[in-house]
């Protein structure tokens, strides 16, 4: 998953605090070398999901992710798109040996507006490359979640809208719904950061 990184605040509001302390509860999980043996995979994937889930504002990255066909949609329709995109995100990015290998994260800065806000930091990669990130939060039932977050400038509301149109525009929701029921069709974001070269600050 995108947070699988450990943690170093330098800087902490509240919104930090919280993002911290759940990152802190992620790598612990899966740094668990008991969890890690095949036959254990079932429960090391709930207690990510669990964490992720507390982490993760569902709705909020929804909404926005579908775009303009989000108020076309009924209310039943809603909900069956957030636990449909959910769950093709969870299937997706859960693979801890391409997601994690030891990096660190920074948070370097917060900036809070009404209930919404961004932290800002950078991925440390064996002290020779930092790649920027940010994540986009809201203040929802008394915490502070995440919508959305841009990793070496590839943004991951805007990724998975153009994908979203494109199907809708191409051929209709009804088949959105039929890719994300097979969790296939709206591809992902590489997350090798040795990938991202050309994003990384090298000190």
């Amino acid at each position: 998953m995108l947070l699988q990184i450990a943690p170093l605040s330098l800087m902490a509001g509240e919104p930090t605090s919280q993002l911290k302390n759940a990152t802190d509860k992620l790598i612990a999980v899966v740094s668990d070398v008991s969890l890690r043996p095949a036959g254990k995979k079932n429960q090391l994937d709930s207690k990510v999901i669990n964490i992720v889930d507390k982490l993760l504002c569902w709705d909020e990255f929804s909404r926005r992710a579908l775009g303009t066909h989000w108020y076309d949609r009924t209310a039943s329709e809603k909900k069956e798109f957030i636990t449909l995109l959910r769950q093709y995100m969870v299937s997706s990015y859960i693979d801890y040996d391409t997601c994690y290998s030891g990096e660190k994260i920074s948070f370097l800065k917060e900036k809070i507006y009404g209930g919404y806000g961004t932290i800002t930091g950078e991925v440390n990669i064996l002290d020779r490359m930092y790649v920027p990130v940010e994540f986009s939060v809201v203040r929802k039932d008394g915490a502070w979640q995440i919508y959305n977050a841009s990793v070496a400038g590839l943004n991951f509301v805007d990724y998975y809208r153009n994908q979203i149109n494109d199907i809708i525009a191409k051929s209709s929701y009804k088949e959105l719904i039929k890719r994300l029921k097979g969790k296939k069709g709206l591809g992902q974001i590489d997350l090798t950061f040795q990938s991202k070269e050309s994003n990384h600050v090298h000190r």
